[in-house]
């Protein structure tokens, strides 16, 4: 029936969906990435931002809120029947590195909204076409720190808040949404004959792209 597992990439209805969402999904990068112009156009890059730590702390549930949290049984059939989703709950939660950097908290959140936009209906033949789209996006995101205009002005702080910003853009924006749309789309395997090895290697090639993007910017901000 139709309700069935999701079908392989070859199969025409995973193309049929993905073409569908092709529009869907390009506006909502498009969007986000306007969103990250807007934020790099109003960050103070001459303040002095707070801490990751002293961020992390302010943004920490109570004391006893987190250990309530904490004890709470897992959901599940048996004993450990959480830890599968605890893990999975993990990889998805935002790095708080990303906290110190507003504008990059703020691609963040948007990024994530446009993957959110997909889970309804992933079909496994959109993942080709999602880190396609996500790679071009985080790329021209480069192109704008690249470009940006503030950095002709920069004073010694700004340089070093600039460079800390590509850095967290670098390792740790691109590996969690890379490592999102790896869990929303994993790569398909056979029922019938499942490889011992079924990483396409996407999320590794993303990462390798934008942050081969980002080198040079990392050069040119380092000290003389």
């Amino acid at each position: 029936g139709r309700d069935g597992p999701r079908h392989a990439p070859d199969d025409a209805g995973g193309f049929i969906l993905g073409d569908h969402r092709t529009a869907g999904l390009d506006d909502g990068l498009a969007a986000a990435l306007q969103h990250w112009h807007e934020a790099l156009a109003a960050h103070r890059w001459h303040a002095q931002l707070p801490s990751v730590t002293a961020v992390a702390q302010a943004a920490e549930p109570p004391a006893d809120v987190a250990a309530t949290a904490n004890a709470a049984p897992a959901a599940g059939c048996g004993g450990g029947g959480g830890s599968v989703e605890e893990a999975r709950g993990a990889a998805l939660t935002p790095p708080t590195a990303l906290l110190a950097h507003p504008p990059v908290g703020t691609l963040c959140n948007h990024l994530l909204m446009v993957l959110n936009e997909l889970r309804q209906c992933a079909a496994y033949g959109l993942r080709p076409l999602l880190f396609d789209r996500l790679s071009v996006a985080l790329v021209a995101a480069v192109a704008a720190l690249r470009e940006l205009p503030a950095r002709a002005a920069f004073t010694d702080g700004a340089h070093e808040q600039f460079r800390a910003l590509c850095m967290c853009f670098a390792d740790n924006l691109v590996p969690h949404v890379g490592g999102c749309a790896d869990i929303l789309i994993p790569p398909w395997v056979s029922p019938t004959f499942p490889a011992p090895e079924s990483n396409d290697c996407r999320t590794d090639r993303l990462i390798a792209t934008v942050r081969a993007e980002v080198e040079p910017l990392l050069r040119q901000e380092e000290a003389p």
